[in-house]
């Protein structure tokens, strides 16, 4: 089901797992993130294989970004999925302790995701057969986006 699929996409932010980031897409899916505002990340689609570079940033630095759905709806018409969410992340220790005392790094984020569904279900999993995302619009908290930017420049310096 659509639903289904939306809470493991939500859920493999929790891991950064690229593989279980990947595993509900099709190979086509497209990523869009959204608004345009935030600059270069907005400018243009991702493909599944640029995504995974995109999310690779996160390594050394993030152990986990958990989204808490605050809502959900499911549009069965249009075979489309709203997630209206919250996130913070969980930094790896080594990029916080110790070495910046006047950095406060907590963040909660607001984002919301908007997943269009292939037709059929061609994925496959221990479950059976589930419904993958060919497209996701990701809209970020741009003001948010701006700090999380400079938090994640900061963890990267102290690696």
């Amino acid at each position: 089901s659509r639903r289904k699929t939306a809470l493991a996409f939500i859920e493999s932010f929790s891991t950064l797992s690229a593989i279980d980031m990947l595993s509900v897409r099709t190979p086509s899916c497209m990523h869009v993130f959204a608004p345009r505002s935030l600059g270069d990340i907005a400018h243009s689609p991702m493909s599944n294989e640029q995504f995974a570079a995109h999310r690779s940033h996160f390594d050394g630095v993030l152990s986990s970004f958990p989204f808490q759905v605050k809502e959900m709806i499911d549009n069965p018409t249009a075979n489309q999925v709203l997630i209206w969410t919250t996130a913070s992340p969980v930094w790896v220790p080594q990029v916080t302790s110790d070495v910046d005392k006047d950095t406060d790094w907590s963040y909660t984020g607001e984002y919301m995701f908007l997943l269009t569904f292939e037709e059929g279900e061609t994925g496959k999993d221990a479950g059976g057969s589930f419904k993958r995302i060919e497209r996701i619009v990701e809209f970020l908290d741009s003001k948010g986006t701006d700090r999380l930017r400079g938090l994640m420049q900061a963890a990267s310096r102290n690696l």
